[in-house]
């Protein structure tokens, strides 16, 4: 009996979902984010988008505030994205004030589906999407 029970465990164990997501970093550098580990093909088709609005859907950043419940209402930290090789930059258009902690919320997407479809449904709502938090302090 207890060879069966320790199979049927092994077996629950061996089905399990891995989070096969990425593992997304990022490093403050002279004011602006350094943001890697983001797919190779996300990466291409957000460097040929010229739609502003879409990095903000996918990886807004956020100040960090000292009530950490109050996160979904923080407004976003406006700047700009570019891709450079294999890594996002991001400069904001206000500093980041030193001391301070912010947090990326970056967006993963669906295995099987494609970065489009997150994009062009441009909604965040609460639930739609699973996301990672990333907090860092400039």
């Amino acid at each position: 009996m207890k060879q069966l029970l320790f199979i049927l465990l092994l077996f629950c164990f061996g089905c399990a979902r891995r989070n096969e997501g990425s593992q997304v970093n990022v490093i403050p550098v002279n004011g602006t984010l350094q943001i890697s580990g983001l797919e190779d093909e996300m990466l291409y088709r957000l460097s040929h988008d010229t739609i502003v609005e879409r990095w903000y859907t996918l990886m807004p950043v956020y100040k960090l505030p000292a009530d950490t419940t109050l996160k979904d209402d923080q407004p976003e930290q406006r700047g700009t994205y570019t891709v450079s090789g294999s890594i996002v930059l991001f400069k904001p258009d206000t500093a980041f004030v030193k001391d301070q902690k912010y947090f990326l919320r970056f967006y993963r997407i669906n295995k099987g589906g494609s970065v489009w479809d997150m994009l062009k449904s441009n909604s965040t709502r609460p639930g739609m999407h699973q996301y990672t938090d990333v907090i860092f302090t400039p």
